[in-house]
């Protein structure tokens, strides 16, 4: 999945409201979770690979993928 979003990401601008998250602790599936910013621009790569529409997760315990280093999207519920 981060190997189709990110040449998209950087198309894009790399734009500061778009971030892709995932838990340290990696289960099986892994998770990612796109910002809305990040979604919005890859919302075909989410798609492809199953993805749907969840709450802000919490930071704790999430580690950065994807983003730009003046990453503005606010993704988290706290």
């Amino acid at each position: 999945m981060l190997d189709a979003f990110t040449p998209i990401f950087i198309a894009s601008g790399a734009p500061l409201d778009a971030g892709v998250f995932s838990p340290i602790n990696l289960g099986q599936p892994p998770v990612c979770y796109f910002s809305p910013g990040a979604a919005r621009i890859g919302m075909n790569v989410v798609t492809a690979f199953g993805g749907v529409e969840c709450d802000a997760p919490s930071r704790a315990n999430m580690a950065i993928l994807i983003s730009n280093h003046g990453f503005d999207g606010k993704p988290f519920a706290d």
